[in-house]
């Protein structure tokens, strides 16, 4: 009797001890296949799973990068399955061929899972609604909650009392341009994910990897690199505009069409029919037919070019403004108060040099030309007012030491981690201008 007495239960008991013959535990996030008890577990992303349906079933889920949650998506067709022959739900194909590309004298059986069926694009539109509906209220609750505070990422600054006052503070002190703060969700979730890269010293855009944090962030600042990568879609779940109702992909339209699974995997389509099963982009489209074509603007005038040499050129020809020679004896601090010196007395139509007015553009640049007056004295905008700039598109700041041939930083250097021992000096300026000092991160 003591003996049993002072057994110790460690573990929750139960009446009914035995599970259900072939049930098998599984988590809220584990992966479950669709035809078999076949379980992911511990897997961030769904390849494996995937892979699994496509070569121990032969099937396929169509569009399942776009569904908006595809655990719970597998879910519902786990317990929907259950007694169900595979042809019930899916559309069957033809293919001489096997999953490992071994080719076959019979076809073999492949099967698609699209929202062809209506109850699968009922579903995929339930799981879409929900997801919108989550990030909506997150983004409700981010927009009105004023008790939140955390510290800034670069400087030693506590923010209050808003996430958007945060955003804001990255942009106007540090320059790092996250997007406008109304068109942000999951912010704690999006400050966590760049403090962990900038922990591990790599650069937010390009993704390389640096030996100390001066270097990484001297290269963001030289490489324009303060800001986010809208080609990488781990981002999207950041912006709101992922977050729009998408209407169903697959169409049955051309029934008589058929094609194989090396189709949906190639993209093996008609021009007319390439909309059925392509997927969609990620919503980037703003920024990407943005980058596609990225121009700079002249100092004087409004020629723009995608060619930053060939700008320099036309400056050169057109307004006998040598910017390299001008510029050759000046740090990148310089150069930028240069530049933006340039942009405000042009836009407020003033000569360089005698500060003289005029009523338009084409007359100030008439004057500048007759006069010689589009050189600039030191003197006249080495100035802290003139570290920032007048346009915050002006992609001119962004070439600024890109043709210094002391910048060790070149785009040439293809390894993932960047080794330079050179000393990186910060003057006042630079202080002034980041307030950074380059503590830790």
């Amino acid at each position: 009797m003591d003996k049993i007495a002072n057994q110790t239960i460690l573990q929750p008991l139960t009446l009914d001890r035995q599970s259900p013959e072939g049930s098998k535990q599984h988590k809220d996030d584990d992966w479950l296949c669709i035809i078999c008890d076949h379980i992911e577990k511990n897997e961030k992303d769904s390849k494996k799973i995937l892979q699994h349906l496509y070569f121990t079933h032969h099937l396929i889920i169509s569009d399942a990068n776009d569904i908006a949650d595809l655990r719970e998506y597998l879910k519902f067709w786990n317990k929907e399955y259950k007694g169900q022959k595979i042809e019930e739900y899916c559309t069957t194909m033809l293919w001489k061929q096997k999953p490992d590309g071994t080719k076959t004298e019979e076809d073999e059986k492949y099967y698609l899972l699209s929202d062809i069926v209506p109850k699968d694009k009922e579903l995929r539109m339930n799981l879409q609604k929900k997801k919108v509906e989550v990030a909506l209220a997150r983004h409700q609750f981010e927009r009105s909650d004023r008790n939140y505070i955390r510290g800034c990422l670069y400087c030693r600054s506590a923010i209050d009392p808003t996430r958007y006052s945060y955003i804001e503070h990255l942009y106007s002190k540090h320059f790092l341009h996250l997007g406008k703060p109304e068109n942000l969700v999951f912010i704690d979730e999006l400050i966590d994910f760049l403090e962990e890269k900038l922990s591990n010293l790599v650069c937010i855009y390009c993704e390389k990897i640096f030996k100390d944090r001066a270097t990484l962030k001297e290269h963001m600042r030289k490489k324009g690199h303060k800001k986010i990568n809208p080609e990488n879609k781990a981002y999207d779940r950041f912006f709101m505009v992922n977050y729009k109702i998408k209407e169903p992909t697959i169409k049955s339209q051309n029934p008589q069409k058929s094609y194989t699974p090396r189709d949906l995997h190639e993209n093996n389509f008609d021009d007319d029919d390439k909309e059925i099963f392509e997927n969609e982009d990620s919503e980037w489209n703003e920024w990407n037919e943005q980058d596609k074509e990225i121009l700079t603007t002249c100092l004087f005038c409004t020629h723009k070019d995608k060619d930053f040499n060939e700008l320099l050129g036309h400056m050169k020809l057109i307004h006998n403004f040598n910017f390299e020679e001008i510029t050759i004896n000046l740090n990148f601090y310089k150069k930028v108060k240069l530049v933006n010196y340039i942009r405000r007395k042009v836009h407020l139509k003033q000569c360089l040099s005698c500060d003289e007015s005029f009523e338009n553009a084409e007359i100030l640049l008439t004057h500048l030309s007759h006069e010689n007056h589009n050189q600039c004295d030191v003197k006249s905008f080495d100035k802290p007012e003139f570290f920032f700039p007048t346009f915050e598109d002006d992609n001119f700041l962004c070439h600024l030491d890109n043709f210094d041939e002391n910048d060790d930083m070149s785009d040439d250097s293809f390894g993932a981690v960047i080794s330079e021992d050179r000393l990186l000096s910060i003057n006042e300026d630079a202080e002034m201008l980041s307030r950074e000092k380059f503590i830790d991160i």
